[in-house]
């Protein structure tokens, strides 16, 4: 009785400690199929311009992200200029649709918008940011197979990564934002892969949550230009009539 015991013990010790070895090979294949450690970490400040296309509408945005917490997004919607801004703990959003003054972000919009565009650069920087990785194995990701990893942070709903098995390129994400009493649910789909100063970026992402489907491509991603602070205030956020997404400073 004790040998079965410590028999089904050390298989199930094997199986751990083989998953974690797993675990440590998909991570550091997948940084170094992105472009490597050295590439990722010279990456200061990063310019994507683009497109959304979501129920027929066709809308231009501009992201930009800077180290360490900085985020500003815009759009232009019937002939308006919409500005999302995230400035370490907290977050801004001005939509003259609604207001001509900037409102505050909620804990869990803000939740969800920094975890959105964390995407990019997630899986090197995930204990940065206070996420623990497991590996929970070979699935199938729209007829081919991907590695999937979890991530779990307190206070956090689960982030799932689906690695392709054969560039070890992240292909698809899982989350799961709770706003108010509700919880709200997609996957994130990440393809086209181009080499940008030595790092692979996706330039075709597409966003499923329920019945909503979002497809963003990205015409140009610039890294590492001189983006000032001032465009992560909210001070710079103004009412903007129709025409090129621009920030008012640099």
């Amino acid at each position: 009785m004790k040998r079965k015991i410590f028999y089904l013990f050390f298989i199930l010790l094997l199986g751990t400690l083989t998953f974690s070895q797993d675990l440590n090979k998909i991570i550091d294949c997948s940084i170094k199929a992105s472009g490597g450690k050295e590439n990722l970490a010279k990456i200061n400040s990063i310019h994507l311009t683009g497109k959304v296309i979501s129920m027929g509408m066709t809308l231009p945005i501009n992201i930009y992200m800077k180290k360490p917490d900085k985020l500003r997004f815009e759009t232009i919607f019937q002939g308006n200029k919409i500005v999302q801004i995230v400035n370490g703990k907290k977050g801004w959003m001005i939509n003259p649709l609604l207001s001509p003054e900037p409102k505050e972000m909620d804990k869990s919009t803000l939740k969800m918008t920094k975890d959105q565009f964390s995407n990019l650069s997630f899986i090197s920087n995930f204990k940065k940011l206070g996420y623990t990785a497991k590996y929970i194995g070979k699935v199938d990701v729209e007829g081919g197979d991907a590695y999937k990893l979890e991530f779990t942070k307190k206070g956090r709903e689960p982030l799932y990564f689906y690695i392709d098995t054969d560039s070890c390129i992240p292909i698809k994400s899982d989350f799961s934002v709770k706003k108010g009493n509700n919880k709200i649910s997609g996957s994130i789909f990440f393809s086209n892969y181009k080499k940008v100063n030595g790092v692979y970026f996706p330039f075709s992402i597409r966003v499923k949550s329920g019945r909503m489907e979002q497809n963003i491509v990205f015409t140009s991603i610039k890294i590492n230009e001189n983006l000032s602070d001032t465009l992560f205030e909210v001070k710079g956020m103004k009412k903007t009539k129709e025409g090129d997404v621009k920030n008012e400073k640099k």
